[in-house]
């Protein structure tokens, strides 16, 4: 079990770690800017951070997400990735479509298959998830460009809440079948209204503030020359992308709070002999403004009672 980065946006690396521990998570996820605060900000040294993962019995399961990963060679940021995983001990890096420009999917499976290529160089296993908005915006489309990688190393992440909004069902899984499942190696849950929530005022100033930190986050490890460079090249691929973009990164609910029907997905990837790592990914307003180890405890409570 793995309490997701965005679950506890705000909280500080031991405050992370901590909490994990004491709502009953394995392990946490990590974004590569919360490394550079832990380093720069909490003035954590690397050996500080792994006494402090290694006293509380918690593992670094992912670093999540690479962003600047369709060039030709390795970017400032999958290099960081690397330096963090390398630090944590983590096993694998997330990729995700959110700057993808307008290419095809053969040049998307080459530049996906080039990075797998480096972190197995690293003896690291690298995951892909879908953007709904994006040019991988489906499971379909996703599995192809890994499987069409050729790469040992490549997985699949599957977002719950991306899922849905794709328009995918739990049928769509046994239609993937039992071989394709086996690449998803990480499951991240959530829950989301049926549409998408309209904001008050107050709600729209607070995720403008959330989304305009995560453009400076996006800065700080892919540098700002490359941000702009590769965010003046992607490609949405609907209409709603911002207010998706938003639902995302701002009004997820706990599992079992909403209409995703996380119950149907769980038991069929069950059924399929498909046992990712279970991560809780709530990205929330109403989230960020807890303590880190209330929304952990929250967030676990609410998976144990999903699964009873």
């Amino acid at each position: 079990m793995v309490l997701c980065a965005a679950t506890v946006a705000k909280a500080n690396f031991e405050a992370r770690v901590l909490a994990a521990k004491l709502a009953g998570f394995d392990a946490i996820s990590l974004y590569p800017e919360q490394f550079l605060n832990a380093r720069h900000r909490e003035k954590l040294s690397d050996a500080d951070m792994q006494e402090i993962l290694k006293i509380h019995a918690i593992r670094v399961a992912t670093i999540d997400p690479l962003l600047d990963w369709f060039g030709p060679s390795e970017s400032a940021a999958e290099k960081l990735m690397y330096e963090v995983a390398d630090v944590v001990q983590a096993p694998r890096i997330n990729l995700a479509p959110a700057f993808a420009p307008n290419i095809g999917l053969s040049e998307i499976s080459d530049a996906f298959a080039r990075v797998c290529e480096r972190a197995a160089q690293r003896g690291l296993e690298v995951d892909l998830e879908v953007l709904p908005w994006s040019v991988i915006p489906d499971y379909p489309k996703l599995f192809d460009i890994v499987l069409g990688s050729g790469q040992d190393n490549a997985f699949v992440t599957l977002d719950c809440l991306h899922f849905y909004r794709s328009g995918g069902v739990p049928r769509d899984l046994e239609i993937l079948g039992r071989e394709k499942l086996q690449r998803i190696s990480n499951l991240q849950l959530c829950d989301i209204r049926p549409g998408p929530l309209s904001l008050n005022w107050r709600q729209k100033l607070s995720a403008g503030k959330t989304m305009l930190a995560s453009g400076w986050d996006g800065a700080r490890t892919m540098g700002l020359k490359s941000m702009i460079d590769v965010s003046s090249k992607s490609h949405n691929t609907r209409e709603d992308a911002s207010v998706l973009m938003r639902e995302a990164m701002c009004s997820r609910l706990l599992p079992g709070r909403g209409s995703i029907p996380l119950t149907e997905i769980l038991q069929t990837l069950d059924r399929l002999s498909c046992h990712p790592v279970i991560g809780l990914e709530i990205s929330s307003l109403a989230m960020n403004k807890l303590a880190p180890d209330v929304a952990a405890k929250q967030a676990m409570s609410a998976y144990r009672v999903l699964t009873e």
